[in-house]
């Protein structure tokens, strides 16, 4: 980038410039911006991670009641570190260790949306009667990964179509959110 000289800007840029160079209370003003910008990057990169790993391992209390908190805050802290000292490795690391079991997961999740049923014993009666799965019933839901209906969509919206997507996105995102702060900041 080429700094322009001081006498070929405007007189309104001129001075601007100069208050910039000159002024020591801007100097200190944009050192406490950056260093406050640069902090929150640091705190979403550092706590993030451990919020949302911390959020998915207390979900293993809803299987196993046995757990203690502390077990939960050990294994997330061992994810972390462990996850922490891989990192200098290179993305492609951990991307080849959790792509598997990110695809069985997601594998896992979706039999059990098409065909898997559960006990009804464990679940209230109102919420037993919701339990269904799109095999046995309403399969017409299949329509959702259609490019043509996604199309249609957004022909039929136009502008407020993309707006509604940023808006479920953004719903996604918070439910994620939501569920992890959550498990961190329960009642007990």
């Amino acid at each position: 980038m080429e700094r322009y000289l001081t006498n070929d800007l405007r007189p309104s840029n001129r001075g601007f410039r100069n208050a910039l160079e000159q002024n020591r209370f801007i100097h200190g003003l944009l050192m406490v911006l950056a260093v406050f910008g640069v902090s929150l990057i640091i705190a979403d990169g550092v706590l993030t991670p451990a919020q949302s790993i911390l959020g998915a391992i207390q979900g293993i209390e809803v299987v196993s009641s046995n757990l203690t908190y502390h077990t939960v805050v050990g294994i997330s802290c061992a994810i972390l570190v462990v996850l922490f000292v891989v990192q200098p490795l290179g993305i492609t690391k951990i991307s080849a260790a959790w792509a598997p079991i990110v695809i069985i997961w997601l594998l896992f999740n979706f039999c059990s949306g098409v065909y898997v049923r559960l006990r009804t014993s464990i679940l209230p009666k109102r919420i037993a009667k919701l339990q269904q799965n799109f095999v046995w019933h309403d399969w017409t839901v299949l329509k959702a990964f259609s490019p043509y209906y996604a199309g249609l969509w957004f022909v039929r919206n136009g502008t407020r179509g993309w707006i509604q997507l940023g808006g479920i996105l953004l719903a996604f995102t918070g439910c994620e959110t939501l569920f992890a702060d959550l498990g961190a900041f329960s009642r007990a």
